[in-house]
This record gives C-alpha cells, sequence and structure tokens, in this order.
C-alpha cells in the first residue's frame, strides 16, 4: 500500500484510504494512525497531520480543530 492507506489483512488485493482524523506517513502498513491533540486530519486518504491554527485546539484525537472559548485564547499551535 502506498502512503495514506492500510491494508489490515494479507492477501488483500486492494489497499484502503485511511480516513478522516486518521493518517499514515509510511508504505505498507496494517493500520493508520490518529491523529494527536493539537492537530488534525480533515481528508481521507492523508500522509500526515496538520497542526491548528492560532486561536484553534484540539484535545483530543479524532476530531477537528475548534475556535477559543470566549474569555480564552490560543497562542501556540
Amino acid at each position: 500500500c502506498t502512503e495514506g492507506h492500510f491494508q489490515e489483512a494479507t492477501g488483500q488485493s486492494s489497499c484502503s484510504p485511511c480516513g478522516v482524523h486518521t493518517y499514515q506517513p509510511d508504505k505498507g502498513k496494517a493500520f493508520c494512525l490518529n491523529s494527536d491533540p493539537g492537530f488534525q486530519v480533515l481528508t481521507t486518504g492523508a500522509v500526515k497531520q496538520d497542526p491548528c491554527n492560532f486561536g484553534f485546539y484540539n484535545p483530543d484525537e479524532l476530531s477537528s480543530c475548534k475556535s477559543s472559548d470566549p474569555g480564552f485564547y490560543c497562542d501556540e499551535e
């Protein structure tokens, strides 16, 4: 399988793209990686995760970056 794709079992004839909120930077893997807190993956077949923009945060895996709440700010990625 190419980067951004995985194959769960050996002998399969095709590979599947990594889903939203997951990525795979390496070839030939059986799984995709979850995005880390502070990062997001918004597309399928991703080879990398993207950091949240300034003013946004992501406290957990498998979600998108969120805007800071009123009265709070995010000055770091």
